[in-house]
């Protein structure tokens, strides 16, 4: 019998499934405007997912919006807001020292 518990993803699994999901709706050109609604929502969930993934390996607090209130009790639950993308971007920039050119700096700003 099929047990929903069991199936678990990384982040870096479930970012990587959803790129590759993006990438079949595209493979063949998009048929319907929903093909490419979806291969665009697949592939920003993919790379979010790919840079939170990023954070995690610098500290675990770092994917929480607040890591003031971050707790391992929570991390492991899931249940806490996780950072929403412009901070992201900042903490990858600023903490973990990736290189984030001005152009890319500018539409995190926008």
């Amino acid at each position: 019998m099929f047990d929903p518990q069991s199936i678990t993803f990384t982040p870096l699994e479930n970012g990587l499934d959803f790129i590759l999901r993006a990438l079949g709706y595209l493979a063949d050109d998009p048929t319907t405007k929903q093909d490419l609604k979806y291969a665009v929502l697949h592939s920003h969930s993919g790379v979010e997912l790919i840079l939170k993934e990023r954070l995690r390996r610098e500290h675990w607090s770092l994917v929480f919006e607040k890591p003031e209130e971050a707790s391992k009790e929570k991390y492991e639950s899931g249940k806490f807001i996780s950072v929403q993308w412009k901070t992201c971007l900042n903490r990858l920039h600023g903490i973990c020292e990736v290189e984030i050119d001005e152009a890319q700096r500018k539409v995190n700003r926008q």
